[in-house]
C-alpha cells in the first residue's frame, strides 16, 4: 500500500501561497484544504491521463466578454445576507 504525506491548508493561507502548495502537491503531498477549521476539498496530484481531460480551445475571443449585458433582477437582494444564509446552510 502506497501512503501519501497529507497536509492541511486554509483557503487564506492556500490562496496567499498556491505555488508553494502545488509544489508540494508534484512532489506527491495531499494538501487539505480547511475553512474556518473545517474540510472543504483536497488538493493532489492526477495522472498525467487522468480522466481523458484535455484542454480544449476557446470557441470565441475573450474580447467578447466585455460585450455581455449585466444580469438585471427582479427585486434587490442583499449580497451579505444572501452569503451568510448561504454560510447557514452549509
Amino acid at each position: 500500500m502506497v501512503t501519501m504525506k497529507t497536509s492541511s491548508a486554509s483557503v487564506v493561507d492556500l490562496k496567499t501561497h498556491m505555488g508553494r502548495y502545488l509544489a508540494r502537491v508534484k512532489r506527491g503531498e495531499m494538501i487539505v484544504v480547511t475553512s474556518h477549521r473545517h474540510p472543504v476539498a483536497r488538493l493532489m496530484g492526477v495522472e498525467p491521463d487522468a480522466g481523458g481531460l484535455s484542454l480544449i480551445s476557446p470557441e470565441r475571443p475573450l474580447s467578447e466578454l466585455t460585450d455581455l449585458l449585466p444580469v438585471r433582477l427582479s427585486q434587490a437582494i442583499d449580497g451579505v445576507d444572501a452569503l451568510v444564509a448561504d454560510r447557514q446552510r452549509r
